[in-house]
Protein backbone atom coordinates (compact mmCIF):
# COMPACT_ATOMS: atom_id res chain seq x y z
CA UNK A 1 0.00 0.00 0.00
CA UNK A 2 2.87 2.36 0.77
CA UNK A 3 4.10 2.13 -2.83
CA UNK A 4 0.62 2.93 -4.05
CA UNK A 5 0.39 6.05 -1.88
CA UNK A 6 3.78 7.09 -3.24
CA UNK A 7 2.46 6.95 -6.79
CA UNK A 8 -0.09 9.65 -6.09
CA UNK A 9 2.40 11.61 -3.93
CA UNK A 10 0.39 11.55 -0.72
CA UNK A 11 2.51 9.08 1.25
CA UNK A 12 4.15 11.94 3.15
CA UNK A 13 1.18 12.12 5.54
CA UNK A 14 2.18 8.68 6.89
CA UNK A 15 5.52 9.97 8.14
CA UNK A 16 4.98 13.65 8.91
CA UNK A 17 3.02 15.39 11.62
CA UNK A 18 0.48 17.98 10.63
CA UNK A 19 2.16 21.32 9.92
CA UNK A 20 1.85 23.97 12.59
CA UNK A 21 0.50 27.38 11.60
CA UNK A 22 3.26 29.89 10.90
CA UNK A 23 1.99 33.26 12.04
CA UNK A 24 3.17 36.60 10.76
CA UNK A 25 2.19 39.69 12.69
CA UNK A 26 1.86 43.01 10.94
CA UNK A 27 1.55 46.29 12.81
CA UNK A 28 -0.08 49.21 11.06
CA UNK A 29 -0.04 52.73 12.51
CA UNK A 30 -3.22 54.57 11.67
CA UNK A 31 -3.23 58.40 11.78
CA UNK A 32 -6.56 60.21 11.44
CA UNK A 33 -6.71 62.63 8.56
CA UNK A 34 -8.40 65.28 10.74
CA UNK A 35 -7.00 66.14 14.20
CA UNK A 36 -9.34 65.66 17.12
CA UNK A 37 -11.01 68.94 18.31
CA UNK A 38 -8.74 70.89 20.65
CA UNK A 39 -5.68 68.87 19.72
CA UNK A 40 -2.90 70.47 17.77
CA UNK A 41 -1.55 67.12 16.76
CA UNK A 42 -3.47 64.16 15.49
CA UNK A 43 -3.58 61.05 17.60
CA UNK A 44 -2.50 57.73 16.15
CA UNK A 45 -3.49 54.12 16.79
CA UNK A 46 -2.00 50.76 16.05
CA UNK A 47 -3.75 47.90 14.29
CA UNK A 48 -2.17 44.49 14.66
CA UNK A 49 -3.08 41.81 12.15
CA UNK A 50 -1.96 38.19 12.12
CA UNK A 51 -1.85 36.05 8.99
CA UNK A 52 -1.04 32.38 8.51
CA UNK A 53 1.70 32.17 5.90
CA UNK A 54 1.40 28.40 5.32
CA UNK A 55 -2.39 28.14 5.14
CA UNK A 56 -2.34 26.35 1.75
CA UNK A 57 0.11 23.76 3.10
CA UNK A 58 -2.14 23.09 6.10
CA UNK A 59 -5.21 22.68 3.91
CA UNK A 60 -3.42 20.28 1.55
CA UNK A 61 -2.12 18.17 4.41
CA UNK A 62 -5.59 18.00 5.97
CA UNK A 63 -7.12 16.95 2.64
CA UNK A 64 -4.47 14.29 1.95
CA UNK A 65 -4.64 13.00 5.53
CA UNK A 66 -8.40 12.47 5.25
CA UNK A 67 -7.96 10.73 1.90
CA UNK A 68 -5.28 8.30 3.14
CA UNK A 69 -7.07 7.69 6.42
CA UNK A 70 -10.27 6.82 4.57
CA UNK A 71 -8.54 4.24 2.40
CA UNK A 72 -6.76 2.68 5.38
CA UNK A 73 -10.11 2.27 7.12
CA UNK A 74 -11.69 0.92 3.93
CA UNK A 75 -9.23 -1.98 3.89
CA UNK A 76 -10.01 -3.13 7.45
CA UNK A 77 -12.34 -5.83 8.65
CA UNK A 78 -15.18 -4.77 10.92
CA UNK A 79 -13.51 -5.79 14.18
CA UNK A 80 -10.32 -3.92 13.27
CA UNK A 81 -12.24 -0.94 11.89
CA UNK A 82 -13.90 -0.32 15.27
CA UNK A 83 -10.47 -0.04 16.92
CA UNK A 84 -9.13 2.57 14.51
CA UNK A 85 -12.11 4.61 13.36
CA UNK A 86 -11.59 7.26 16.05
CA UNK A 87 -7.95 7.89 15.06
CA UNK A 88 -7.88 11.09 13.02
CA UNK A 89 -4.21 10.99 11.99
CA UNK A 90 -3.21 8.72 9.10
CA UNK A 91 0.34 8.71 10.46
CA UNK A 92 -0.77 7.54 13.89
CA UNK A 93 -3.00 4.89 12.34
CA UNK A 94 -0.23 3.59 10.06
CA UNK A 95 2.29 3.40 12.90
CA UNK A 96 -0.18 1.50 15.06
CA UNK A 97 -0.94 -0.98 12.26
CA UNK A 98 2.75 -1.60 11.60
CA UNK A 99 3.47 -2.08 15.29
CA UNK A 100 0.60 -4.50 15.85
CA UNK A 101 0.45 -6.42 12.57
CA UNK A 102 3.76 -5.77 10.81
CA UNK A 103 4.42 -3.80 7.65
CA UNK A 104 3.40 -6.61 5.30
CA UNK A 105 0.00 -7.12 6.90
CA UNK A 106 -0.59 -3.39 7.30
CA UNK A 107 -0.09 -2.91 3.57
CA UNK A 108 -1.65 -6.13 2.41
CA UNK A 109 -4.63 -4.46 0.76
CA UNK A 110 -3.83 -2.45 -2.33
CA UNK A 111 -4.87 1.18 -2.48
CA UNK A 112 -7.09 1.76 -5.49
CA UNK A 113 -9.50 4.33 -6.78
CA UNK A 114 -12.46 2.81 -8.61
CA UNK A 115 -14.05 4.96 -11.30
CA UNK A 116 -17.22 3.89 -13.15
CA UNK A 117 -18.23 6.02 -16.14
CA UNK A 118 -21.44 5.78 -18.19
CA UNK A 119 -21.26 7.63 -21.50
CA UNK A 120 -18.91 10.26 -20.15
CA UNK A 121 -20.68 10.70 -16.81
CA UNK A 122 -18.88 9.36 -13.76
CA UNK A 123 -20.72 7.55 -10.99
CA UNK A 124 -20.50 9.37 -7.67
CA UNK A 125 -22.03 7.80 -4.58
CA UNK A 126 -25.81 8.33 -4.50
CA UNK A 127 -25.86 9.95 -7.94
CA UNK A 128 -29.00 9.24 -9.97
CA UNK A 129 -29.10 7.70 -13.45
CA UNK A 130 -31.98 6.93 -15.74
CA UNK A 131 -32.36 3.40 -17.19
CA UNK A 132 -31.76 4.80 -20.67
CA UNK A 133 -28.33 6.06 -19.53
CA UNK A 134 -27.08 2.69 -18.27
CA UNK A 135 -28.07 0.32 -21.06
CA UNK A 136 -24.50 -0.55 -21.98
CA UNK A 137 -21.60 -1.59 -19.74
CA UNK A 138 -19.76 1.36 -18.24
CA UNK A 139 -16.12 2.18 -18.67
CA UNK A 140 -14.27 1.06 -15.55
CA UNK A 141 -10.98 2.65 -14.52
CA UNK A 142 -8.90 1.37 -11.62
CA UNK A 143 -6.34 3.93 -10.52
CA UNK A 144 -3.57 3.97 -7.94
CA UNK A 145 -2.46 0.37 -8.35
CA UNK A 146 0.96 -0.77 -9.51
CA UNK A 147 1.08 -1.62 -13.26
CA UNK A 148 4.17 -3.77 -12.72
CA UNK A 149 2.62 -5.92 -9.98
CA UNK A 150 1.17 -9.39 -10.49
CA UNK A 151 -2.06 -9.06 -8.54
CA UNK A 152 -5.62 -8.97 -9.86
CA UNK A 153 -9.07 -7.59 -9.17
CA UNK A 154 -12.62 -8.93 -9.23
CA UNK A 155 -15.53 -6.57 -9.87
CA UNK A 156 -19.09 -7.27 -8.77
CA UNK A 157 -22.20 -5.20 -9.60
CA UNK A 158 -25.34 -5.94 -7.61
CA UNK A 159 -28.79 -4.56 -6.85
CA UNK A 160 -29.63 -4.98 -3.14
CA UNK A 161 -33.16 -3.65 -3.69
CA UNK A 162 -34.56 -6.20 -6.15
CA UNK A 163 -37.35 -6.50 -7.02
CA UNK A 164 -38.39 -3.55 -4.84
CA UNK A 165 -36.79 -1.71 -1.92
CA UNK A 166 -39.79 -2.47 0.27
CA UNK A 167 -39.68 -6.19 -0.48
CA UNK A 168 -36.17 -7.16 -1.67
CA UNK A 169 -36.77 -10.89 -1.95
CA UNK A 170 -34.18 -11.21 -4.74
CA UNK A 171 -31.45 -9.34 -2.84
CA UNK A 172 -28.77 -9.18 -4.13
CA UNK A 173 -29.46 -9.32 -7.87
CA UNK A 174 -26.22 -9.85 -9.79
CA UNK A 175 -25.85 -7.54 -12.79
CA UNK A 176 -22.19 -8.03 -13.66
CA UNK A 177 -19.23 -10.13 -12.57
CA UNK A 178 -15.71 -9.75 -13.96
CA UNK A 179 -12.67 -11.46 -12.46
CA UNK A 180 -8.91 -11.62 -13.01
CA UNK A 181 -8.68 -7.96 -13.99
CA UNK A 182 -4.91 -7.37 -14.20
CA UNK A 183 -3.12 -4.81 -12.06
CA UNK A 184 -2.94 -2.31 -14.89
CA UNK A 185 -6.63 -1.72 -14.30
CA UNK A 186 -7.87 -2.69 -17.77
CA UNK A 187 -11.18 -4.44 -17.24
CA UNK A 188 -11.23 -5.50 -20.89
CA UNK A 189 -8.40 -7.92 -20.09
CA UNK A 190 -10.40 -9.52 -17.30
CA UNK A 191 -12.64 -12.58 -17.50
CA UNK A 192 -16.36 -11.82 -17.70
CA UNK A 193 -18.06 -14.50 -15.59
CA UNK A 194 -21.55 -12.98 -15.83
CA UNK A 195 -22.36 -10.63 -18.69
CA UNK A 196 -23.58 -7.15 -17.97
CA UNK A 197 -27.35 -6.91 -17.59
CA UNK A 198 -28.68 -3.37 -17.75
CA UNK A 199 -30.78 -2.32 -14.74
CA UNK A 200 -34.51 -2.11 -15.34
CA UNK A 201 -36.10 -1.24 -11.98
CA UNK A 202 -39.89 -1.50 -11.99
CA UNK A 203 -40.78 -0.28 -8.52
CA UNK A 204 -39.11 2.22 -6.24
CA UNK A 205 -35.62 3.67 -6.21
CA UNK A 206 -32.92 1.02 -6.48
CA UNK A 207 -29.24 1.15 -5.51
CA UNK A 208 -26.69 -0.37 -7.88
CA UNK A 209 -23.40 -1.14 -6.20
CA UNK A 210 -19.99 -1.80 -7.74
CA UNK A 211 -17.67 -3.69 -5.37
CA UNK A 212 -13.97 -4.29 -6.11
CA UNK A 213 -11.87 -7.08 -4.56
CA UNK A 214 -8.13 -7.63 -4.65
CA UNK A 215 -6.43 -11.04 -4.96
CA UNK A 216 -2.79 -11.96 -5.39
CA UNK A 217 -3.24 -14.65 -8.04
CA UNK A 218 -5.62 -15.74 -10.78
CA UNK A 219 -9.02 -16.96 -9.60
CA UNK A 220 -11.16 -19.72 -11.02
CA UNK A 221 -14.69 -18.47 -10.44
CA UNK A 222 -17.73 -20.43 -11.53
CA UNK A 223 -20.71 -18.54 -12.90
CA UNK A 224 -23.70 -18.66 -10.54
CA UNK A 225 -26.70 -20.64 -11.72
CA UNK A 226 -28.93 -17.58 -11.43
CA UNK A 227 -28.64 -13.88 -10.77
CA UNK A 228 -31.11 -13.61 -7.91
CA UNK A 229 -30.01 -13.88 -4.26
CA UNK A 230 -26.34 -13.43 -4.96
CA UNK A 231 -24.62 -12.61 -1.67
CA UNK A 232 -21.43 -10.61 -2.11
CA UNK A 233 -20.14 -11.36 1.39
CA UNK A 234 -20.57 -15.12 0.94
CA UNK A 235 -19.03 -14.89 -2.53
CA UNK A 236 -15.96 -13.16 -1.09
CA UNK A 237 -15.64 -15.77 1.66
CA UNK A 238 -16.01 -18.64 -0.82
CA UNK A 239 -13.11 -17.40 -2.96
CA UNK A 240 -11.09 -15.98 -0.08
CA UNK A 241 -11.21 -12.43 -1.46
CA UNK A 242 -11.28 -10.69 1.90
CA UNK A 243 -12.77 -7.24 2.35
CA UNK A 244 -13.47 -4.97 -0.64
CA UNK A 245 -10.78 -2.45 -1.53
CA UNK A 246 -13.18 -0.02 -3.22
CA UNK A 247 -16.88 0.48 -3.85
CA UNK A 248 -19.22 3.00 -5.46
CA UNK A 249 -22.96 3.08 -6.15
CA UNK A 250 -25.69 4.98 -7.95
CA UNK A 251 -29.48 5.01 -7.78
CA UNK A 252 -32.04 4.44 -10.48
CA UNK A 253 -35.82 4.14 -10.89
CA UNK A 254 -38.03 3.31 -13.83
CA UNK A 255 -38.00 5.90 -16.58
CA UNK A 256 -41.62 6.92 -15.97
CA UNK A 257 -40.90 7.49 -12.28
CA UNK A 258 -39.02 10.72 -12.87
CA UNK A 259 -40.97 13.92 -12.50
CA UNK A 260 -40.80 16.11 -15.53
CA UNK A 261 -40.09 19.78 -15.05
CA UNK A 262 -42.74 22.16 -16.30
CA UNK A 263 -41.65 25.28 -18.08
CA UNK A 264 -44.36 27.93 -18.29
Amino acid sequence: MLTDFEQVEIDYVLFRDAPKPIEQTNTTIEIPSTPAPGNKESSSSQRITTIITNESEIKKFDRDNKFVRGHLLNSMKNNIFDLYVNIKSAKEMWESLEKKYGADDAGKKKFVNLRVIYEGREVINASEFRPSQIVYPPRVVIQGNDPSASYFFTLVMVDPDAPSPGNPTEREYLHWLVTNIPANGSINLGQEVMAYESPRPSLGIHRYVFVLFYHSGLQTITAPGWRQNFFTREFAELYNLGMPVAAVYFTCQREGGYRRRRFD
